[in-house]
């Protein structure tokens, strides 16, 4: 039997290398006749390529690219309406900004709504 262990990490023979290696070494000590070994894609050469699904005519790839917009966009918008309702009471809103949550979830489900149809 053979267990590998891939290391994603961009930094070598840092914190994620060495755990992965401590790992592997415990699997190995624990039973000697299982194989360890490690892949580290920092040494390959990976490159992300922009608008793939644009250039492999993936729809796939399209939509997840939305949905992943979407959730920036919810993330921000969940962000602004926390910051706003912690405002504190002033003259103007007496009562304070606390309810402007539900408008940003009426927002947020709005711009859900968009994405998935």
């Amino acid at each position: 039997m053979k267990i590998i262990g891939i290391n994603c990490s961009p930094r070598k023979g840092q914190t994620t290398q060495k755990s992965l290696e401590a790992c592997l070494k415990a699997v190995h000590n624990e039973s000697g006749d299982i194989e360890t070994d490690i892949i580290e894609l920092a040494d390959l050469d990976i490159r992300g390529c922009l608008g793939c699904g644009y250039l492999f005519d993936s729809k796939v790839l399209v939509a997840d690219a939305f949905h992943s917009g979407a959730d920036l966009l919810a993330i921000f918008a969940s962000g602004f309406g926390l910051w706003v309702a912690s405002r504190k009471k002033t003259e103007k809103f007496p009562y304070g900004l606390y309810k402007v949550e539900t408008l940003v979830t009426l927002i947020h489900g709005r711009q859900r709504r968009s994405v998935y149809l």
